[in-house]
């Protein structure tokens, strides 16, 4: 072909490539399909009375993956019909006798679900549904809510930039809920960390200050304005709230040791679980401190038995390297009245390694139980004490 053809054909030659190319852009795709199956007919399934039936279109969805989340999002807000939001209200304000004898719209409640359940197993990809996930952490449905926190979990850095704004923008959803889903993500969230900050700073609420805390220390680390919001916790009038202070206190190791004095006070003359919190978190900001290990041994002859039990567990925990709490946990291993006391006991005993030598009398003792597992922890202990003994008198 000559120059003077070529040009005389390269409008057409032009008009034909743009008819080609259109057709290609404007050509329809083919629609995403699971077992011959096109998406459209497994969302037509969510229509059916019943539940297999439904039940299998989210299993295919779950196959589909990122093309199947509009249509989930759609089913997320299948709202319970008028008449039954009523009575699911009316059922939360119900005695327990009574929440039996009034219905649930089982068949939306069921399909809100599913959704959020496959939601969570898509994880990243699914992140256009985070605005809706939000949306259910209120669901009336327990279980809705519980699976939108854990589809927002799964989905990690993806959902953050909208949990950032309904944090910063305090709406009515409880941020305790959204503090503890940007907490277990820990470091996924790090882009949130000047926002739970801020907010933890600003927050008049102490207990809401510390879940920012907690959320913060698990996303970014340490910050010294955690030690502020912890003091205050600490003169709380709140039994929960001084305990859940001290607990955290003891998360953040000996960068908390400027706190240490109002620890110790709580050792003394407070609630049980405060104080044993207490004695945990000073063993961990400062293992050598003396004396707080007798102090929690008190309480393993407090009247309430979830309290001996817990003081036991939590003794042997702290494992200090002294042996303060032995004769204490000796008796209540050779002496207290339940079997889940004596079973801490001497498991906690066995935690103290050789230091324990003086208690191996008392395990022997204990070997005679009148109870299994009683005899069973107590040979475990005994084994462990001699063992650590024999090797560490080993010459080398």
């Amino acid at each position: 072909m000559n120059s003077a053809n070529f040009k005389r054909h390269f409008p057409i030659l032009v008009l034909v490539a743009v008819g080609l190319i259109s057709l290609l852009l404007l050509s329809p795709k083919p629609e995403p399909s699971y077992r011959d199956r096109e998406l459209s007919l497994w969302i037509e399934d969510l229509q059916s009375e019943k539940l297999q039936v439904v039940d299998r279109a989210f299993k295919a969805f779950g196959y589909l993956g990122e093309a199947a989340v509009p249509a989930l999002i759609a089913s997320l807000n299948k709202e319970d019909r008028f008449i039954h939001r009523w009575f699911s209200f009316i059922r939360s304000k119900s005695p327990g006798f009574i929440k039996p004898m009034i219905g649930k719209d089982i068949q939306r409640e069921h399909i809100r679900a599913q959704a959020a359940a496959v939601l969570r197993q898509l994880g990243p990809v699914a992140a256009q549904a985070a605005p809706d996930l939000i949306h259910h952490l209120n669901d009336t449905s327990r279980p809705v809510a519980n699976l939108s926190e854990l589809a927002l979990i799964q989905m990690g850095c993806a959902a953050v930039p909208e949990l950032i704004i309904r944090l910063k923008s305090g709406s009515s959803l409880k941020p305790f809920v959204l503090l503890r889903i940007l907490q277990t993500m820990g470091p996924d969230a790090v882009l949130a960390s000047s926002t739970i900050h801020n907010f933890m700073m600003r927050s008049n609420d102490p207990d809401l200050a510390l879940a920012a805390a907690e959320a913060l220390l698990s996303v970014d680390g340490y910050d010294a304005d955690m030690l502020k919001v912890a003091a205050l916790n600490l003169e709380s009038r709140r039994i929960q709230s001084r305990r859940e202070a001290a607990e955290f206190l003891g998360r953040l190791g000996s960068d908390a040791t400027s706190l240490l004095p109002q620890l110790e006070r709580l050792l003394v003359g407070e609630n049980p679980l405060v104080s044993l919190a207490a004695g945990e978190s000073i063993h961990r900001i400062q293992p050598d401190h003396p004396g707080f290990s007798l102090a929690m041994a008190r309480f393993l002859t407090f009247p309430d038995l979830n309290i001996r039990w817990k003081t036991a567990k939590a003794l042997g925990r702290v494992s200090p390297e002294g042996s303060d709490a032995l004769p204490a946990l000796r008796h209540a291993m050779l002496n207290d009245g339940d079997k889940v006391v004596r079973i801490a006991a001497a498991e906690s005993i066995g935690k103290y390694g050789k230091r324990a030598l003086p208690m191996v009398s008392a395990l022997e003792e204990a070997v005679w139980d009148e109870d299994d597992l009683v005899r069973s922890t107590a040979n475990q202990s005994l084994a462990a004490i001699v063992q650590e003994e024999m090797f560490s008198s080993r010459p080398e």
